[in-house]
C-alpha cells in the first residue's frame, strides 16, 4: 500500500513539473555586459543584438569564430597538400609475392585441428587460393587451404580451416610449404 501511494505521488509530481516551462533571455547591454534573466530586457534599455558565438574583435583584439574557423580550414588544406607531396615521393610499389604472416594451429578435439592464417602483400587478386602443408613433431601431416577474397595490396586477410588428423591434434605443428594461386571465376 505504501509503495502504491509513493508511486502515485511520484507520478503526479513528474507530470506537474513536466508542464512547467520557462524561457531564458540573454542580452548584452551598451556596456558589453551579458545579462541572463527569465524576463527580457526593459523596453527603455538599449542593447546590441549579437550571435551567442560571435566574439567582438574590436573591443578585445581577438578574432571571430568565423575567422578562426577559416584559418584552421586553410591550415588543414595546406597540411593535406604537403602530405600528398610526401606520399608521392615515398610511395612504395607493392611486392609481387604474397606472404604468410602468421599461422596458428590448435587442437579442436582429439582428432581435429583448426588453423588460422594471415596473408599479406602481393598483387591485388579477386580470389586468392592459399594452400599450406603442415607437419607435426610426431609424424603427422595435414594440408589446410582457404580462399581469400580481394587479397593483395596493403593490409592483410585471414582465413581458417579445420582438418582431420587422426590422433595428432595435440602435436606441435609447423608449416613445411605454402603455395599461392590467384584463381578467376
Amino acid at each position: 500500500m505504501m509503495k502504491l501511494s509513493f508511486l502515485m505521488i511520484a507520478s503526479f509530481l513528474f507530470f506537474l513539473t513536466s508542464n512547467i516551462s520557462a524561457e531564458l533571455y540573454m542580452w548584452v547591454d551598451e556596456n558589453g555586459v551579458k545579462h541572463y534573466s527569465d524576463t527580457g530586457p526593459d523596453e527603455n534599455a538599449t542593447f546590441e543584438e549579437r550571435s551567442e558565438y560571435e566574439l567582438d574583435k574590436s573591443a578585445s583584439g581577438k578574432e571571430t569564430i568565423e575567422e578562426r574557423a577559416q584559418k584552421l580550414r586553410e591550415q588543414r588544406a595546406e597540411r593535406a597538400r604537403q602530405r600528398k607531396k610526401l606520399y608521392k615521393k615515398t610511395k612504395l610499389k607493392p611486392k609481387e609475392k604474397y606472404e604468410l604472416i602468421s599461422l596458428t594451429v590448435y587442437p579442436k578435439s582429439k582428432n581435429y585441428i583448426e588453423a588460422i592464417a594471415r596473408v599479406a602483400r602481393g598483387k591485388p587478386c579477386d580470389r586468392l587460393k592459399v594452400s599450406v602443408y603442415l607437419t607435426s613433431n610426431k609424424g603427422g601431416r595435414a594440408h589446410i587451404s582457404g580462399i581469400i577474397e580481394n587479397a593483395g595490396g596493403a593490409g592483410s586477410k585471414f582465413f581458417t580451416d579445420k582438418r582431420y588428423v587422426y590422433g595428432h591434434a595435440k602435436d606441435a605443428w609447423k608449416r613445411s610449404s605454402v603455395y599461392f594461386n590467384c584463381v578467376s571465376d
